[in-house]
């Protein structure tokens, strides 16, 4: 959370949270996102349904889309990268 003006509570709520559970919270800066994560079928693609191709849409193509989009909007970096 980058804009601290703007996320003051979403971020007391996390560390809220880590305090309440004893969780460690360790803040570090952004700098690379990296989306491994992949989902696939197996089997006749005859047999898929409607929603399992939209998932498939979804995990593999919008995520990632949406994800880096989502960075380079809040990235406070001098230099734009996005």
């Amino acid at each position: 959370m980058r804009d601290a003006g703007r996320n003051t509570a979403p971020a007391a709520a996390i560390r809220a949270y880590a305090r309440d559970t004893g969780t460690a919270l360790h803040v570090v800066e952004l700098d690379v996102v990296i989306n491994n994560a992949g989902h696939l079928y197996v089997g006749y693609v005859e047999a898929f349904t409607d929603d399992d191709i939209t998932h498939l849409i979804d995990v593999n193509a919008s995520a990632p889309t949406e994800s880096t989009a989502r960075y380079c909007r809040t990235s406070a970096s001098a230099e734009p990268v996005c």
